[in-house]
């Protein structure tokens, strides 16, 4: 620095300082500010005297450091320091209004999703979406659209519905194990989600299950407000409603058209690949058609039979190609559902007696509903995902997900 003021401007050398000298020079313009501006307080406080009674520093304890720099030391400095964080997990203000619900490891698929060489719609989920409003004569009416999912091969089946109504539901079944076959099982929404909270419909639920266990069907209920448990055909729907909306837009059609739009969605759905797309174009990728009709779309079917071939050498190819088509769901596409993609990490699970909040969108979060947690629900890997709690309103079934512990 000496022989940089020395030198001429030319022959000056220009070197990058470290924290070291800069921390030093901060330092040294520290004690050359508070010289200047506060030196009679220096002085009285390296000689332990008393502030002056006009010094702006009097109400303020004053201490020198080590490096003769005047710095204000605050009440507080000899307390303990304060856990900010485990002061608000204490408040029950905090919890009440700030706490995010739980977000539980996502749970394993249910056994009916992982059952090859069944029947295609041998275990369904069933859902309404809508209304769509069509046109009749020179007025208009609602419809209804149904979907019938798969659970194992993915396959997509659509229906249409008049109305909400116990004989209307009983209808769509009906017409649906006519094309289809009667399903084992059959998923759906709770009863309140199912029937949208409307007390007709809520009896309509119960009456189209009679029905279905009269038809050795066994009808399974997601939990309230669980809606990620019924991911399998929520994505269905969404697809779906996305593309109808998409061409239909502000137009009322006649039922007809409707109708053949809704099959014309299906058959596009299910002719989805279910795998990644190979480069090698000779093989295709594998579809809910192949499993349905035995080819995809646009493709001439697999396996072509001579009027001259023997019954049985047919029948063995039919059976050979079935098998196949099941090898590839089994090598292709079971692996991928091995996989988590949401709620990787896991949680503390509601305990029994556990003083909860119920999260609900509906309603402003001041006005939740509280309750006690009475029963947790397991799953197969003993995990807890739902609980029974007792509120005002009675027990309570609901997934943890949608709950904030509070104690």
């Amino acid at each position: 620095m000496r022989s940089n003021t020395l030198d001429k401007a030319k022959n000056r050398q220009i070197v990058e300082l470290t924290p070291k000298y800069l921390y030093a020079g901060e330092k040294l313009l520290f004690q050359k500010a508070q010289r200047e501006n506060f030196g009679d307080e220096f002085q009285c406080i390296k000689k332990g005297e008393p502030m002056p009674k006009k010094s702006k520093l009097r109400n303020m304890c004053v201490e020198l450091d080590q490096d003769d720099v005047m710095r204000a030391t605050g009440r507080l400095d000899r307390h303990q320091s304060l856990d900010a964080e485990s002061i608000v997990f204490k408040c029950q203000w905090c919890r009440v209004y700030r706490r995010k619900p739980t977000t539980p490891q996502q749970g394993e698929l249910p056994t009916e999703r992982l059952k090859a060489h069944e029947p295609p719609f041998n275990c369904s989920a069933i859902d309404y979406f809508g209304p769509m409003i069509i046109t009749v004569g020179r007025r208009t009416e609602k419809r209804w659209g149904v979907l019938i999912t798969c659970l194992t091969t993915r396959a997509v089946h659509l229906e249409i519905a008049a109305g909400l109504t116990p004989s209307s539901a009983i209808l769509v079944l009906r017409r649906f194990m006519a094309r289809r076959g009667r399903p084992t099982v059959m998923y759906s929404d709770n009863a309140t989600n199912f029937t949208m909270a409307d007390k007709e419909l809520r009896e309509a639920a119960s009456e189209v299950e009679k029905y279905a266990t009269a038809k050795r069907i066994v009808w399974k209920f997601i939990p309230p407000g669980a809606s990620h448990m019924g991911g399998a055909w929520e994505c269905m729907i969404r697809t779906i409603k996305s593309s109808l909306y998409a061409v239909l837009k502000e137009r009322k059609p006649r039922e007809e058209t409707l109708h053949t739009l809704l099959l014309e969605v299906e058959h596009i759905i299910n002719s989805r690949p279910l795998t990644p797309v190979e480069p090698d174009l000779n093989k295709e990728a594998l579809t809910p058609n192949h499993f349905l009709i035995g080819r995809s779309c646009g493709v001439s079917p697999i396996g072509l039979f001579k009027a001259t071939d023997a019954d049985s050498h047919t029948w063995k190819t039919a059976q050979r190609l079935a098998d196949e088509f099941w090898h590839r769901w089994s090598m292709e596409y079971l692996p991928n559902l091995l996989l988590r993609k949401t709620f990787t990490a896991g949680h503390q699970e509601p305990k029994v007696g556990d003083s909860v909040l119920i999260a609900d969108k509906t309603m402003p979060r001041g006005l939740w509903p509280r309750g006690r947690v009475v029963k947790a629900i397991p799953g197969r890997d003993n995990k807890v995902r739902v609980v029974e709690i007792q509120t005002k309103l009675g027990i309570l079934k609901r997934p943890t997900s949608r709950l904030v512990v509070l104690t």
